[in-house]
């Protein structure tokens, strides 16, 4: 065994001689860092490409200086490194390429071979520059932010498109989005049918026919309230017209002044203003087929349009079912069918017109004529034939006559006895002076208005309205013009001593 040659070291010098136990590790350079064909960097690696390669270690040289040699190469390649990647730092060239990986010891030695050319590079690239302490660049390197590249925008993030909905998806969402909408329709229109019937439910409930103490409506159309504001001011025409016109009385419906198409509106409008007023809507229906027999107050519709204008009016008063509605039906119609001969017809039309009309909180009131005219037993039976008893409240009496109070209230609790049942309205509107001696009822001289509205009342005359306009002329008799007309000296005679 051979003794190898003695170079004049000490083989027990832990640093000349490693120790065999405890090789020294071998430190292996990182790749450099690729980076673009135009970056600078990649330009100074092409230029030393070009440069010669480091020679290698003999192949016959001691194992301790090729380890030794091969451990100055590992550090000038680190210290170069690092200087080259100060020197680009310091000359703001922005580094694009991959991170150095620091695990780059682990590959295979390829890098290791491959290092005295990068060595080459990095000198060729910064000859003069130290080789610092590659623990503080790494720790500088760590804290300095990445710059981006310059001209370059970050990729914008796009969502990725949704998959077309199919033509059965879309069906289904409609039929879903359908079945909602009628489920909503559905409930509404429970709520609303619900919110009908308790509405119903409690005018029903609440509904309270005429009394002691009612107060109808005073309408701004009457034919007073029109002559007041006609009339000149201060004289006594206006004056009574006046008077009249603040008084609540009894609306009159005609055919001639309210027609088919309008009546409707007419009933709309005095239900707006019983609201203002916090009054009761009273309305006199009057155009009965044959009206008057042909007197006075002559004509009315036929039978079809009656039907049809009446219908009119049930649905005006229907629709104001917060309201309390009294309807004097048709005065004269049954006191006078003995004497036209057509009670059977009027008999008809009547109860059509109570079928029609008849509603909550609607209180109607039959022809009862008025005790100076037909027997109270003569009368029960007119009321009788109409047959509708259990639909309206009863009758009235005295309308457009001048019999007083107290005698109506006696011939009302005849009639009602003679009925078995029903109840009774008396007009007092011109009975303040009575009837004349021979019991006149065409426009008699020196008759005064009557008791106010709601003055009086019993068990069966539920009380007093004013349900003949004062002022309207009952016909072309005694200086009056034609029925229904307005009289400026009829209304100043019935309000002597009431207006100045």
């Amino acid at each position: 065994m051979s003794t190898p040659p003695h170079d004049g070291s000490d083989a027990s010098d832990p640093v000349d001689a490693p120790d065999a136990a405890h090789p020294t590790p071998i430190v292996r350079a990182p790749k450099p860092p690729r980076h673009p064909a135009s970056h600078p960097a990649r330009r100074l690696q092409e230029a030393a490409g070009s440069a010669p390669a480091a020679e290698s270690a003999p192949a016959d040289a001691p194992s301790a200086s090729a380890d030794a040699a091969t451990n100055e190469d590992a550090r000038r390649i680190v210290a170069n490194r690092d200087a080259y990647v100060l020197r680009v730092d310091t000359a703001a060239v922005p580094v694009t390429g991959p991170a150095v990986d620091d695990s780059a010891s682990s590959r295979s030695g390829d890098a290791a071979e491959s290092a005295p050319e990068h060595a080459l590079v990095s000198d060729a690239a910064a000859p003069d520059a130290p080789a610092p302490n590659a623990a503080s660049v790494n720790a500088s390197a760590s804290h300095a932010p990445a710059a981006a590249p310059r001209g370059r925008r970050a990729p914008r993030r796009t969502r990725a498109p949704r998959a077309p909905r199919t033509r059965r998806q879309k069906w289904i969402r409609g039929l879903i989005i359908a079945a909602i909408a009628l489920v909503v329709v559905v409930v509404l229109s429970g709520l609303a049918i619900a919110g009908i019937a308790v509405t119903t439910l409690v005018n029903t409930v609440s509904a309270q026919p005429p009394r002691v103490g009612t107060t109808i409506v005073a309408p701004d159309e009457s034919k007073a309230a029109k002559a007041a504001a006609a009339e000149t001011p201060g004289s006594a025409e206006q004056a009574a017209a006046a008077y009249l016109a603040a008084q609540p009385t009894a609306y009159w419906l005609t055919p001639e002044q309210d027609p088919i198409g309008e009546v409707y509106d007419r009933v709309a409008h005095l239900a707006t203003e019983a609201r203002a007023q916090k009054a009761s809507l009273a309305v006199v229906v009057y155009g009965l087929p044959g009206r008057d027999c042909g007197n006075h107050s002559a004509g009315g519709l036929d039978e079809a349009d009656y039907v049809t204008w009446t219908t009119q009016i049930g649905q005006a008063l229907a629709a104001a079912s917060d309201l309390r509605k009294i309807v004097i039906l048709e005065p004269d119609s049954l006191a006078l069918a003995p004497q036209c001969g057509n009670l059977s017809d009027r008999d008809t039309q009547l109860r059509g017109a109570v079928d029609v009309i008849a509603g909550t909180n609607t209180w109607i009131y039959l022809d009862g004529g008025h005790s100076s005219w037909l027997p109270a037993a003569q009368m029960a039976d007119l009321i009788k034939s109409v047959g509708v008893l259990d639909k309206v409240r009863g009758f009235a009496t005295n309308v457009s006559n001048f019999n007083t109070t107290q005698n109506e209230f006696s011939y009302a609790h005849a009639v009602a006895a003679a009925l078995g049942t029903g109840h009774a309205i008396v007009d007092t509107s011109r009975n303040g002076a009575g009837p004349t001696s021979d019991n006149q009822w065409c426009n008699p001289a020196g008759r005064l208005v009557g008791d106010k509205g709601g003055t009086y009342g019993d068990d069966v005359v539920d009380t007093n309205l004013w349900i003949k306009p004062p002022g309207e002329s009952d016909g072309t008799c005694n200086g009056g013009p034609d029925a229904g007309v307005w009289w400026p000296a009829g209304a100043v005679a019935l309000t002597q001593g009431l207006v100045k």
